[in-house]
């Protein structure tokens, strides 16, 4: 694809409830398909707990895996006053998984949770997909350069912000029209 469309050479994989359940699969099983990872309310609960066993096996395996994960929960999704949420333990699955996740130790892992206050399970996903791809996508400064780095495929690139010269204006290139042309 990025050789055919002007596509970022930054990809990122995001799902929600069972769809969130396969971003962590995926991140598990090929951590290298994508650079980063955005799992809202995984359904971690899924099949005894499967993917937990499955990063037992990771453990195991690697000492380290380098992606960014930004995981998200809506508040609401435990109230037990919502019987239909609360026997799959969302809010508690994934705190529990990102301290597990945390304790390991994995030197590359970037890794943060965000618990958005007052979503519910389908309230929470505009929400916490904003969130995390402003997470993902936030200028890091390169250690002890104060020059940014951006993360792309496993490895990190650095850019010197002077050099851009579309910097300044801050019109969408889509909407950047010759001058004298109309809109309508």
């Amino acid at each position: 694809m990025e050789e055919r469309y002007d596509a970022s050479a930054s990809s990122t994989l995001f799902g929600s409830s069972l769809g969130g359940l396969f971003v962590l699969y995926a991140l598990f099983q090929h951590p290298d398909a994508f650079d980063a990872f955005i799992s809202v309310s995984p359904a971690l609960w899924w099949d005894d707990q499967l993917l937990l066993r499955q990063e037992d096996d990771l453990a195991a395996s690697q000492e380290d895996v380098e992606a960014t994960l930004f995981l998200a929960v809506g508040s609401e999704e435990e109230r037990a006053d919502i019987p239909t949420l609360a026997p799959f333990r969302m809010v508690s699955n994934v705190r529990t998984f990102a301290e597990r996740l945390a304790a390991r130790g994995y030197p590359s892992l970037d890794l943060a949770t965000y618990v958005a206050e007052g979503e519910s399970h389908t309230t929470v996903v505009p929400v916490a997909l904003t969130r995390g791809l402003r997470y993902i996508h936030r200028v890091r400064p390169s250690a002890g350069t104060g020059v940014p780095r951006v993360r792309r495929r496993g490895r990190s690139i650095r850019m010197d912000l002077r050099d851009r010269h579309d910097r300044a204006d801050p019109t969408p290139v889509s909407d950047r029209r010759p001058p004298g042309r109309s809109l309508s």
